[in-house]
């Protein structure tokens, strides 16, 4: 009907029935009776194939399913030849299978949302009279494409709706909270993705759902790393690693997981382990960011031509993302001349034109270094105003202010004769201003026990 642009009126007054008893037929029928025989006539459609099972057809259905579910590599090969019999079945019920098929193809294998919108408006119409399992499929492969789009517009009501279909199958529950765990770690509420982690383990691993596990960890060692437990997102990657490594599991992400080891360890400051996962990351991937990160450890590590040789490659290799090049830049200034002025307009530069792009923990990177630019080259009263972005914050980076020093006796943060002079410097200034009010002598004291405990922790 929705084909042939046609309503039950319409074919109702074709087919000879009483308009009310169709609509009452078409709704609430779940058999096919005389009237509805009548309007699948009229839409030329086979009355045979409504009755007729495919058995052939639903294995590799089912079979595509599980593919997708346990990310198989074969998944392709067998979407390819479903389509295959897509014609000879447009006109079964089959056809809804197909629909349903090529959307979750679209989305979870091929990426390419070109014809979702054809797919959507289907389903749209279809939806009421779906089983509650296609729905709660239905839905759980939109909540998986809205935040891979970053479209978070009533994205938990549509995830609260889901939530509460009723359908118990562990593979669609599992994957529902594996998407949640991104969901809410993207709307900022770390401890309800926290939740959804610890749900889709749970379905998961009741389903010995193998891929899935892989990545679900993978991305629970991110969510440790913003919530500023980096020891524990450490220890969560590398027990992963041990895991695959001693039951022989085919790590499919193997250099994802090593990437994000290196970074866990210079996020650490220990750069010279934060290489060892680098160099192991590079073997497989050929990504400009990752040649950033190992150029900088081997910067920090004193390794300036080690480094530099991979900053050229990093040049050389294809972009992950629009900032990483100009980060393979300013490095490449910082080995010329440390804290040149050219550098620091690199840094603006980036801020400027890639801020919606930058996760918090760059942002923050950056911050670090336009203060220690201004440190370094004296600016005292610069380097307060750049400080202020950064006060009260847990600092998760692998940059270091240059003013603070560890004691090699202690565990904590001492004031060096760096800090003490810088802070000496800033405390003699009268010229300084916060949002153009002069600080008066209590907010100066309130200012200094802030930075003391800025600078402690």
């Amino acid at each position: 009907m929705y084909d042939n642009k046609v309503d039950e009126y319409f074919l109702a007054k074709n087919v000879q029935v009483d308009s009310n008893q169709l609509i009452n037929s078409l709704n609430t029928c779940y058999r096919v009776n005389d009237d509805v025989v009548k309007v699948l006539i009229f839409l030329n459609t086979d009355v045979n194939s409504v009755f007729k099972r495919n058995l052939s057809f639903e294995k590799l259905r089912n079979d595509f399913f599980y593919a997708v579910f346990y990310s198989l590599d074969d998944r392709t090969k067998i979407y390819h030849q479903i389509l295959q019999q897509a014609d000879s079945l447009k006109s079964s019920p089959y056809s809804i299978d197909i629909l349903m098929m090529k959307y979750i193809f679209c989305i979870s294998v091929e990426e390419d949302y070109s014809n979702l919108r054809y797919y959507l408006d289907r389903f749209s119409v279809i939806m009421p009279f779906l089983s509650s399992y296609y729905r709660k499929l239905y839905y759980v492969f939109l909540l998986s494409y809205l935040d891979n789009t970053s479209q978070y517009k009533d994205i938990l009501n549509i995830f609260n709706y889901v939530s509460n279909l009723p359908c118990e199958d562990i593979n669609l529950k599992g994957r529902l909270y594996y998407t949640g765990l991104s969901i809410f770690r993207s709307l900022g509420n770390l401890e309800k993705a926290k939740n959804n982690y610890f749900q889709a383990k749970q379905y998961l691993s009741e389903a010995n759902n193998i891929a899935m596990l892989e990545n679900l960890n993978l991305k629970y060692s991110g969510l440790l790393r913003v919530s500023g437990e980096i020891q524990a997102a450490l220890k969560n990657d590398l027990k992963l690693l041990e895991d695959y490594t001693v039951k022989q599991y085919r790590l499919r992400n193997i250099e994802i997981l090593f990437n994000n080891i290196g970074w866990t360890y210079s996020l650490l400051h220990n750069y010279k382990k934060a290489v060892v996962y680098y160099q192991k990351a590079l073997e497989t991937l050929d990504d400009n960011d990752v040649y950033f990160n190992m150029a900088y450890c081997l910067y920090k590590t004193g390794e300036e031509n080690l480094s530099r040789t991979y900053i050229q490659q990093g040049k050389e290799a294809p972009e992950s993302n629009s900032f990483a090049r100009p980060f393979l830049e300013w490095l490449d200034l910082m080995i010329d001349e440390k804290y040149s002025e050219k550098s620091y307009k690199t840094l603006v530069s980036i801020l400027k034109h890639h801020d919606t792009d930058l996760e918090d923990v760059v942002k923050d990177t950056i911050q670090i270094e336009i203060v220690n630019y201004y440190y370094y080259n004296h600016m005292y009263e610069e380097a307060i105003h750049a400080l202020q972005p950064l006060m009260g914050k847990q600092l998760i980076s692998p940059s270091e202010l240059i003013f603070t020093k560890k004691n090699e006796n202690r565990n904590d943060l001492l004031f060096s004769e760096d800090e003490l002079t810088l802070r000496s410097q800033m405390m003699e200034s009268e010229d300084l201003f916060f949002e153009d009010d002069e600080l008066g002598e209590d907010e100066w004291e309130e200012l200094d026990d802030s930075f003391s405990r800025f600078t402690h922790n």
